[in-house]
């Protein structure tokens, strides 16, 4: 059964689900845009320790510049594959220029308002005093929690930009009325998301543990099960292997949250400029 076609059936979890599944290995090629956030986990492994100077502006360039690359471009090809309309690498480059910077802003203004959560959660808990780092991240683990119910909020906003080429505050409006008129379903989608990617890490940090241990079960008595990956930073083959996963996953991600804003929107497929590229090329 076509992509498209299954989209238009009634709203389903599992559906969604299932759709996203199909477009990430029918449009393989989303890895290699999905894989571009893994350019810096490979620095790590590639690059000896003593360069760690150079691998840090390395890493923190590359995640300036790939950051929003890589959604851009997955929920791109996402959305082309979820209508069965063609795309191309060219294609996908033009809607990279055009959506960068505005992906860059809303990114930032995400992020800004996830760490004040996180922080005044921190402040509360610590009775009023100022958190200490160490504390922020279990804080930050449980408070991922909550806030997965609001991440289609995330993703239309930036279905809104890529597709639509929408203002900001256009496309978080639009995107916060979609969620509205389908609260449980995509909340349900976002904690069920969210429950499998900690999952996924979950095992992931444990075998990494076991392996570093030569298979030692003790190993695990001394676990970290909130922040699984933090005794693992520095782990160069883990950091190699996590991006992989995090490739997959991300790219399942947003496919599924991609597939949900087809059948939830109401607008054009593409903005005129790509729709007049579309039409010439069929002519």
């Amino acid at each position: 059964m076509q992509i498209e076609a299954s989209i238009k059936k009634p709203s389903d979890i599992g559906l969604f689900l299932r759709s996203g599944w199909q477009i990430i290995w029918k449009e393989k090629i989303i890895f290699l845009f999905g894989g571009l956030s893994s350019i810096s986990a490979l620095i790590h492994f590639l690059l000896p320790p003593q360069n760690i100077i150079w691998i840090s502006w390395s890493e923190g360039l590359l995640s300036f510049i790939l950051l929003p690359i890589t959604p851009i471009a997955v929920t791109f090809i996402a959305y082309c594959a979820a209508l069965g309309e063609p795309f191309s690498i060219r294609k996908t480059l033009q809607v990279i220029r055009k959506a960068f910077w505005k992906v860059i802003a809303i990114f930032i203004l995400m992020t800004i308002l996830i760490v004040l959560v996180i922080l005044s959660v921190g402040i509360i808990s610590s009775f009023r005093q100022p958190p200490q780092f160490s504390n922020l991240l279990p804080i930050a683990y449980w408070v991922s929690l909550p806030l997965s119910i609001f991440s289609a909020v995330w993703y239309f906003s930036l279905a809104e930009i890529v597709v639509s080429n929408s203002e900001i505050r256009k496309s978080i409006k639009n995107a916060w009325a979609m969620f509205n008129a389908h609260l449980f379903t995509l909340q349900a989608l976002g904690i069920l998301l969210w429950v499998a990617n900690q999952l996924g890490s979950l095992i992931l940090s444990m075998t990494a543990t076991l392996i570093q241990s030569n298979f030692d079960p003790a190993s695990l008595a001394a676990f970290n099960y909130l922040t699984p990956s933090a005794g693992l930073m520095n782990n160069a083959l883990y950091q190699l292997v996590f991006a992989l996963w995090g490739t997959i996953r991300g790219a399942l991600i947003i496919s599924s949250f991609i597939c949900a804003y087809v059948k939830y929107s109401h607008i054009k497929p593409f903005d005129g400029e790509i729709e007049a590229q579309l039409e010439s090329k069929r002519s």
